[in-house]
């Protein structure tokens, strides 16, 4: 799929100006997973990468996450890097999305859900049993999340000469479902 519109017949005919076009872009299944998690003894607040930096180092405790998962909903879920940076007490720490900036701040002896108010529910969750002992100022715990849309880039191209009217506008819907079986109601 490479999010062109294809014709099946050719175009028997011209269409007047204001003509519209509608189309569907088939995305197959889609759903929101966690990608990555892996702790950092320090980070400079900026550079962002997929596994620890060799000159920071793993952190001096670790988040279990092959026990305890962060947990990923498709309807609150989005495509985004997270750091948990903890505070100097060891306890707290802060929720920092690489696009988003800081957006919350939570505890390690709670469970920690950040509510994606867009959606109406959680952008992850991250289990309190899943901490262990021996955090310190200025650990990081990084997250990689992938959320369950589907990425369209819209693309605009303009001629260059005078306008020749003022209406211009499109409308994007961006629709999903789940590919099951309907069940019977008998």
């Amino acid at each position: 799929m490479d999010g062109k519109v294809k014709l099946t017949q050719p175009i028997g005919y011209e269409f007047p100006v204001g003509a519209v076009l509608s189309t569907a872009l088939r995305q197959g299944d889609r759903f929101a997973r966690v990608r990555n998690v892996f702790d950092q003894a320090s980070w400079d607040g900026t550079t962002w990468a997929d596994a620890v930096d060799p000159t920071a180092g793993p952190a001096s405790a670790t988040y279990n996450a092959a026990q305890y998962p962060v947990q990923i909903a498709n309807r609150g879920a989005i495509t985004e890097r997270w750091a948990l940076r903890i505070r100097s007490d060891g306890q707290l720490f802060d929720l920092i999305g690489e696009h988003l900036g800081q957006i919350a701040a939570g505890s390690i002896n709670e469970d920690f859900a950040p509510m994606n108010i867009a959606a109406g529910a959680p952008y992850l969750t991250v289990l309190a049993a899943g901490w262990n002992a021996g955090w310190v100022a200025g650990n990081v715990v990084f997250i990689e999340t992938i959320g369950a849309e589907f990425p369209i880039d819209l693309l605009r191209c303009t001629q260059p000469s005078s306008p020749v009217g003022v209406d211009d506008s499109f409308w994007l819907v961006q629709r999903g479902d789940v590919g099951r079986a309907p069940e019977s109601e008998f």
